[in-house]
């Protein structure tokens, strides 16, 4: 059976029509906005089953990739402390969030510990755990140990079809070294008869390489368990955009828990640099934070497309959010 190919929105589909995106943008987001604000909808309810936490394990990352700006950061690097992690996790799990991504800003497996942080999140009980990698760590130890573990999906960031396309746009890495940890990985876990990990493979999508896009999904879908076509985005204007779109709300502020491996947590995956930061685990609970008057203030901020805000400058939100306006709508209030 052929893979599914996933869009950002969680959607089926290779692509929104470009009548359906502007005919969303006049109509479906401007309702939204005008319905949240009406119910001061500033406070989101953390037990919720689309809430989840993105914990940063590292921030540091042994690719350069030239849609990515992690070579210019200039955040201090470092790796999240067990005892921090540990309780990040455990205040996550009494809060109701059982869905725990290990990625952030970096490449996870260059933290020494990251194995034994993803048993804990799994046998201290959490439903869903997974992690982005680029794979290129990715070697038979490590896929054994991920089966073992119980993880539930990886999702290794290739973005190309060829060796040449992937030393330009990703890294000097060996592409095909990478294939191969993909390949083992795919190859132990049907030996071991696992259902887990789903191997999701990604492919940013941009208006440069649509035909790329299809070639990738020809190339994977009777290998792959599951093809993320991700779309382009500008990282909150850090990279040039030349088609960044209208403003539309973004779902982030209301669903994501985004936590630097120092404790801090961010606005979102697009605040590289930490320029808002709306609580710190080593001092607040976690209600503290996803309630507190700094998050509320982002997310009015983000609803009234405040000009001097980060979220006005990101186009982010145009390739994501799409469905879940569409599904907050239709909700009953």
């Amino acid at each position: 059976m052929s893979a599914p190919v996933i869009l950002n929105d969680g959607s089926m589909h290779l692509s929104f029509g470009r009548n359906c995106v502007n005919k969303f943008i006049r109509y479906s987001a401007p309702l939204f906005v005008k319905a949240m604000l009406a119910r001061k909808k500033y406070i989101a309810p953390i037990f919720s089953r689309d809430l989840y936490a993105r914990i940063e394990l590292t921030n540091a990352c042994n690719y350069r990739c030239s849609f990515c700006p992690h070579g210019s950061m200039k955040r201090k690097l470092g790796i999240m402390d067990n005892v921090l992690y540990r309780k990040i996790i455990d205040d996550c799990l009494a809060s109701g969030i059982r869905k725990i991504n290990l990625t952030s800003y970096g490449e996870s497996l260059l933290d020494p510990d990251v194995l034994e942080k993803i048993r804990y999140a799994k046998e201290t009980g959490a439903d869903y755990v997974y992690l982005t990698t680029n794979g290129s760590l990715l070697d038979q130890e490590k896929s054994k140990a991920v089966i073992a573990l119980g993880v539930d999906e990886v999702r290794v960031s290739i973005d190309a079809i060829s060796a040449d396309e992937y030393s330009e746009v990703r890294s000097e890495y060996n592409y095909d070294t990478v294939l191969k940890n993909i390949s083992f990985l795919l190859q132990a876990k049907k030996a071991d008869k696992s259902k887990t990990p789903i191997v999701t493979v990604c492919f940013i999508q941009r208006r440069d390489n649509e035909k790329d896009a299809k070639e990738f999904i020809k190339n994977w879908e009777e290998k792959a368990d599951v093809i993320h076509l991700q779309a382009f985005h500008n990282w909150a204007a850090r990279i040039e955009d030349k088609e960044p779109g209208s403003f539309v709300p973004c779902k982030r502020l209301w669903y994501t828990l985004n936590i630097f491996w120092d404790g801090r947590v961010g606005l979102c995956c697009a605040d590289t640099e930490g320029q808002y930061i709306l609580g710190d685990f080593r001092y607040n609970s976690l209600t503290e934070i996803w309630n507190g008057e700094k998050f509320q203030e982002a997310r009015k901020r983000n609803l009234h497309n405040d000009k001097d805000f980060i979220c006005s400058r990101c186009s982010l939100p145009m390739r994501d959010s799409m469905l879940w306006i569409k599904k907050m709508l239709t909700a009953k209030n």
